[in-house]
């Protein structure tokens, strides 16, 4: 698997400003036809080309579809240890009274030739509901789990993440890039966040620290990027922290991700039995 992605996609190139890489239509301009995306794979779903109002450039619909719910991603050489990912979105439910989550995965990841397996290198996962629903663009800090360089990334964009989807809802995406390290700051850096123990055996517990209050969201998923559990609270200025029970929980990687209203963090930890 490892060597058909590398073979089979176009390596990296910088894009309009040197301190920013792309990917091979990472900016969606390139169409077969009006449902068929270059270099881009669907997973399910549908995919059609849509005006994207905030350039005149255009973006894709990623639909959700009786058969299956809609799913896009791609896979490609990358050797940067980025700080920032940055892409435009917006996101429409399928009817008023509907509710769904959509989601953007992006890894950076490297081939151990040691275990003959990937590893996850860097991780950001974006979530998005009906509040979400006019273009914006996303910018967020990767969060690094090794200190080596990655020699691939996958992007997974999911217009449902939810076992019981509804038809017709729409993620809209555009505009993907990377910002190189020169002069970027990153809050999260300064913050709070781990989990003990790691490996995780039944019980663990994620400390993190809040600047105001605030309600607050634990996301825990799975290395797919599927949300197998979720936490919500209202919380109080401070450190805290919050027990969870992995009991039914597999073996396995996993990813934590922490939303707060000025906001999100993401950590790995594995889970062993």
């Amino acid at each position: 698997m490892k060597s058909t992605l590398l073979i089979a996609l176009t390596f990296v190139s910088f894009i309009a400003r040197a301190q920013y890489y792309g990917f091979a239509n990472s900016g969606l301009e390139n169409w077969t036809n009006n449902t068929t995306l270059s270099d881009w794979t669907l997973g399910g779903g549908s995919i059609t080309k849509v005006q994207h109002v905030k350039d005149g450039a255009f973006g894709g619909a990623l639909k959700n579809e009786a058969a299956s719910a809609g799913k896009l991603s791609v896979a490609f050489p990358f050797t940067a240890r980025v700080t920032r990912a940055f892409f435009d979105y917006k996101f429409a439910l399928g009817s008023a009274t509907a509710a769904d989550t959509c989601l953007v995965d992006i890894v950076l990841t490297k081939w151990n030739t040691s275990t003959s397996s990937r590893e996850v290198i860097a991780r950001i996962i974006r979530t998005g509901t009906i509040t979400d629903f006019s273009w914006q663009t996303f910018s967020y800090p990767f969060t690094y789990f090794s200190p080596a360089a990655p020699d691939s990334c996958f992007i997974v964009a999911s217009s449902s993440i939810n076992s019981g989807y509804n038809v017709n809802t729409v993620l809209n995406i555009d505009n993907f890039a990377f910002q190189a390290p020169s002069g970027i700051a990153t809050t999260a850096a300064k913050s709070i966040t781990s989990i003990y123990p790691n490996p995780v055996k039944s019980n663990a517990t994620i400390t993190y620290d809040l600047k105001k209050d605030s309600k607050v969201t634990i996301n825990i998923s799975d290395i797919t990027g599927k949300v197998v559990a979720s936490y919500n609270m209202e919380k109080s200025t401070g450190t805290q922290q919050e027990q969870i029970n992995f009991e039914s929980f597999k073996s396995g990687i996993y990813f934590y991700e922490i939303k707060t209203a000025d906001d999100v963090r993401t950590g790995k930890f594995t889970i062993s039995k």
